[in-house]
């Protein structure tokens, strides 16, 4: 399985979700994510993600 991540506003992933562009999903999963950083974001400013 691979896994794609795209950030999106809620009035964007309904217009992509309806329309034909992508097709029909195999599966969808509903995630949520927390991320952890430093308070001066060092890590996101590093490349890395934790």
């Amino acid at each position: 399985m691979s896994e794609i991540e795209l950030h999106l506003a809620d009035e964007t992933l309904e217009i992509v979700l309806s329309s034909d562009l992508a097709g029909e999903p195999q599966q969808v999963f509903e995630q949520a994510s927390t991320h952890f950083d430093t308070p001066d974001r060092r890590l996101m400013q590093g490349g890395y993600s934790l």
